[in-house]
């Protein structure tokens, strides 16, 4: 195992009218396995990671604190990465507390390049995560953060946020999604199943439909829309407070005021939907 510690102790005892810089860089190549693990734990930063064709991994780090006014204490920030066993752990700390009257601003980025066949899982508060061309799973727990993915293909995805919007273009296999205050919004899915609950959000889903897929949705005041590009199955819907809008090429089973059963042509997959003061769109 190899580690490589990065850090930076921020002391203030200040007072005056320029502001005061505190500049911390990383800039370095770091190995990790063609289908290895990227683990990172990070606050308050922008963070983009891209699948590249490489054996190894980049990664930048660039976080500036801009103090001005009177400040008092000491801080210590540091980044731990961790070479392991064929995977890549990089740790944020920061310990220690200060005081102030004044300005502060946090410019804070981390830019990773990595083999297009690693997977990510990825925990952090406050951050925004876009994410392109990564084929292994993605696995993030965040929370008041966006995540944006492109032309990630992998076979899992895995959710478990609060305050926060999801975006893909596409996606396969598993996806699991938890969220609270947040909408997911999914095109082009080919995914095998699907569970998805929100609290205050939206979801708006395309994708096809494996004839032994089961298909999971909860969503309490929010609205969910989906678009079925492949395949057929069976719909159930038990909602409260809310109304259900189908296309033609449904067949209405069962319908009362609480419940509803459908039938689409093309397949065997099973649909669950669970919903509370929500308006429920399939196409």
């Amino acid at each position: 195992m190899k580690t490589n510690v990065y850090t930076l102790l921020l002391c203030f005892v200040s007072l005056g009218s320029f502001a005061q810089e505190n500049i911390y860089k990383i800039d370095e190549n770091f190995k990790i396995n063609l289908n290895g693990v990227l683990k990172l734990y990070s606050d308050d930063a922008n963070v983009t990671i891209k699948g590249e064709d490489r054996i190894d991994a980049h990664v930048y780090v660039y976080r500036n604190h801009v103090v001005k006014g009177l400040s008092i204490g000491d801080k210590s920030f540091q980044v731990e990465i961790e070479e392991e066993d064929g995977n890549l752990y990089i740790t944020e700390r920061e310990e220690g507390n200060v005081s102030m009257i004044g300005y502060s601003r946090l410019d804070y980025e981390i830019v990773i390049a990595v083999p297009k066949t690693v997977n990510l899982k990825l925990k952090g508060d406050d951050d925004d995560y876009d994410i392109s061309n990564v084929k292994g799973f993605v696995k993030i727990d965040a929370d008041d953060s966006d995540v944006n993915l492109k032309n990630c293909t992998g076979s899992e995805f895995h959710f478990d946020m609060d305050d926060g919007d999801v975006t893909m273009d596409k996606g396969n296999g598993d996806l699991y999604a938890k969220l609270d205050d947040g909408d997911i919004n999914i095109d082009n899915g080919n995914f095998e199943s699907v569970e998805i609950s929100t609290d205050d959000g939206d979801i708006d889903i395309a994708t096809s439909l494996s004839s032994s897929g089961e298909y999971n949705f909860r969503v309490d005041d929010g609205n969910l829309t989906f678009r079925v590009l492949g395949g057929g199955g069976s719909f159930d819907i038990k909602h409260d407070d809310g109304n259900v809008s189908i296309g033609n090429e449904y067949n209405i089973i069962e319908s009362s005021e609480n419940y509803k059963s459908f039938r689409l042509k093309g397949g065997d997959a099973f649909v669950k939907i669970r919903c509370n003061d929500s308006r429920i769109s399939l196409r």
